[in-house]
């Protein structure tokens, strides 16, 4: 155990992270060939567990999510190592993210696949922030209703229930 690993616990909580230096990659995720300051946004997504049940020590994260100017990437914790699924930004063609008390849940489809990622609901500013960062940058707020004025060809908002879905 590092003097990292007891911050990283010291740290810990629901909410999601950024991570701006190598010593924020949670440790899980230290061997992929990341560099923080290169990426637009990097931010960790905490395991559902409660704080009583974290020790310092623990693979604290499920996820690390980053953007750059090519790709989405995701890390997936899985038992001591990772997996990775990566799609490239111009493949993005819709965006769903959905809250329900503290039950969030973000899916992130191409023409090919869909990322689905499980967060906490008291961090949907950072989700969002990470949309922002993906989504075109001519597509209009998601505060707008209706057609999507100034979008790109075939981008469409739909708000219903909580829940936003962008479409191309």
């Amino acid at each position: 155990m590092t003097i990292v690993d007891i911050e990283e616990y010291n740290a810990f909580g629901p909410w999601i992270g950024d991570v701006r230096t190598p010593e924020d990659v949670p440790r899980v995720f230290r061997t992929h060939d990341f560099d923080p300051a290169s990426a637009a946004l990097a931010i960790k997504i905490p395991r559902n567990i409660a704080r009583r049940d974290a020790r310092p020590g623990m693979d604290l994260f499920d996820r690390l999510l980053i953007v750059d100017d090519r790709a989405f990437t995701v890390l997936t914790r899985a038992e001591g190592t990772f997996t990775t699924a990566s799609l490239p930004i111009s493949a993005i063609a819709a965006f769903e993210d959905s809250v329900d008390l503290l039950d969030g849940r973000l899916i992130i489809r191409s023409a090919d696949a869909a990322i689905e990622i499980a967060y906490n609901g008291s961090s949907h500013s950072s989700i969002q922030r990470l949309i922002d960062v993906l989504r075109p940058p001519r597509l209009p707020t998601p505060a707008a209703t209706g057609p999507a004025s100034g979008a790109p060809a075939g981008w469409r908002l739909h708000n219903h229930c909580n829940r936003r879905r962008w479409w191309r």
